[in-house]
Formats: C-alpha cells, structure tokens, sequence
C-alpha cells in the first residue's frame, strides 16, 4: 500500500482543459482535492484560465498537440501511482506502460460511442488495475458484469459551490447552464411573456440568434463559473431546471445516465428550484425546497413559480445531496485502499 500523501498522481481530462463545459469543472475540482493525497500533474490542452483560477499547488503539463500527448503519456506512464482519467483512450496508454492504479470516471455509456472506444473500455475491465467510477445507478446497471463487481463503485457528480448568508434579498427567477433544445430553454421565454410580474434571468456561454428581445427576460453570457455561483445566491430567488429526458452528447443520448450537475449546484446553494417530472430528478423530488412540473406543460410551471417564489422553507437543513469533490475523492480513495 502506498503512503497516500506521498503518492505522485495525474490527472487526464476528457476534452479540451480548460473550457466552459462541465467536463472541465469536474477535473479542475478533482485535481485540486487530490492533492491532498501527494503531488498531482493535471494536462491541459490550453491556457484559458477564465473559468478557473491555476493553482500552484498543482503542476500543469501543457499539451495542445494530440500527438504530444500519447507520446508524453507512453513516456511518463510509470512515474505515477494514481491516475484520474475522464479518457478511455488515454486510460488504455496508460496501462499498457504503467503499474499505477487508474480511476475510469465514466459518464456515458461506452457503447454508444465508436467502436474503439467500445473495444477499448471491454480490454480496460481485464487490468487488474483499472478501476471504475459509475456516474450514476442506470450506467452502473447497464455496464455492470462480474468482472467488473469488485472494481467499480456509484458516485454522482457533485457540485463545488457552497451557501453562504448575505444581506441581498434575491428577486430573480434564474436558469444558468447551456442553450440547446435538450435543456427546454424555450419554456422560460413563454413563461416571462405571460408573467410580467416577475424578472427572469438567464446566465449562458453562448446567446442563440433567435433568443428574444423580453421585457422583464435578461441574458447574460460567459459568466465564469467560478463567479457564477456567487451571482445565482444574490440573485435566484428561484432557480429553473427545465431539462428535457433525451440530453444528446455529439448525437449520442445521455438522458439515462446523466447527472445534473446544475441541479446540485442550485441545492447547495439552498434555492428553491422547479425541475422536470424525468427520471434524474426522482431521487430529489421529496426535498422540501424541489417543485416539479410536467415538462412543456406552461401553465403548470407558472402555477410553480407562484408557489415556490412564496415558499418558505428551513434554509438550514442539511441534505444528503450533493456531497463534495472532497468528500467523492476520498470515497475513491478508500476504494482503492490508498
């Protein structure tokens, strides 16, 4: 057994590092709360900082080539004893080279992508150090085999924002997170139209072309998500989660075994939240602060923001959900019995 704090650790992302999508918020957090175990090198392929602030507790590996990468990876494989890895591609090269225990963080079932990532995640199950994190119980259920019993474990994504009381009195119905069809964005537009007794607030990366011109609707873009936090506990009075089931990740559909992140991060920050009636909010929908409405019903919603704008509800309790990047990466950890 190594001694955790004296542990060399790395890091790999699944996409580009840093960006603005949850991806990125995922490993940023996860590398910060491993170093409390030994020394971590995170690779990154940029040096956009806007999202995150770099930490000097960490070391960075620039790698913008693809090429650069597997040739870094095949060369430094054996200099780690923990790898964190979001890439079945890289997770391959580094077992082939390396003895380090590697952490699969799964977030989409692997069958639905090429065929070599396919092959690839059915030959990472044979390495007697590969393990597996399952973001949710239905990716668990439909990749589970006996090979896999006694090397994988269930963690839901978490969120890293926390509650703090302050002196502002929020007034806005807030939605922050991505506009594409999957997140049902359009209903918040026809609820503003016909409630124009409330303010609506819509914190996105992008403005789609055919967003409207709303009285008492405003967007804001490209608000770092470090910064956005603070700005949904001002402002939210309520915060929408209009998700639809079907979530597509380049055409593939997620709905399943997605994690909403966005929804943790509204109920660490204590708000009032009216969510979808679909399968990922079922575990939450008996939380005293969560309203659930039927999913393009837009009566039904109005009728919901009336009632959670003038709920009152004990700020104080403590839920059993999210737990902390800190708290995922030492049920890791004790996993793997480092």
């Amino acid at each position: 057994m190594i001694e955790k704090h004296k542990m060399n650790i790395l890091v790999l992302p699944s996409g580009i590092f840093p960006s603005q999508k949850a991806s990125s918020i995922n490993i940023h957090y996860h590398a910060e709360c491993f170093t409390k175990y030994g020394k971590v090198t995170c690779v990154e392929y940029n040096n956009n900082y806007k999202l995150f602030t770099r930490l000097n507790s960490i070391n960075y590996v620039f790698l913008q080539k693809k090429y650069k990468r597997y040739l870094w990876l095949i060369k430094n494989a054996n200099k780690f004893d923990l790898i964190f890895s979001r890439n079945i591609l890289f997770s391959f090269f580094i077992l082939l080279f390396s003895k380090g225990i590697v952490i699969n963080d799964i977030h989409a079932n692997p069958n639905d992508f090429r065929f070599s990532t396919k092959i690839l995640f059915k030959i990472l199950i044979y390495f007697n150090n590969s393990y597996f994190v399952f973001i949710s119980k239905s990716l668990y259920n439909d990749l589970i085999n006996k090979r896999l019993l006694n090397k994988s474990i269930i963690l839901g994504d978490v969120s890293a924002w926390e509650y703090t009381c302050d002196k502002y009195l929020p007034q806005y119905i807030v939605y922050f997170g991505s506009i594409d069809e999957s997140k049902n964005w359009r209903i918040i537009c026809e609820l503003a139209n016909i409630m124009p007794q409330y303010k609506f607030k819509v914190y996105a990366l992008t403005k789609p072309d055919n967003f409207p011109m709303i009285k008492n609707l405003t967007i804001e873009i490209s608000v770092p998500y470090i910064e956005l936090s603070k700005l949904i506990s001002k402002e939210a009075k309520v915060v929408l989660i209009p998700n639809l089931e079907i979530q597509n990740l380049d055409n593939i559909d997620i709905g399943n075994y997605t994690s909403p992140l966005k929804f943790f991060d509204a109920l660490a920050l204590r708000k009032a939240i009216i969510c979808n009636d679909i399968t990922v909010f079922n575990d939450y929908k008996d939380l005293p602060n969560v309203f659930v409405a039927k999913s393009t019903d837009v009566l039904e919603w109005s009728r919901m923001i009336n009632i959670a704008y003038n709920s009152e509800f004990n700020i104080n309790i403590k839920y059993n959900f999210p737990i902390s990047y800190s708290e995922r990466v030492e049920k890791i950890c004790n996993f793997i019995h480092v």
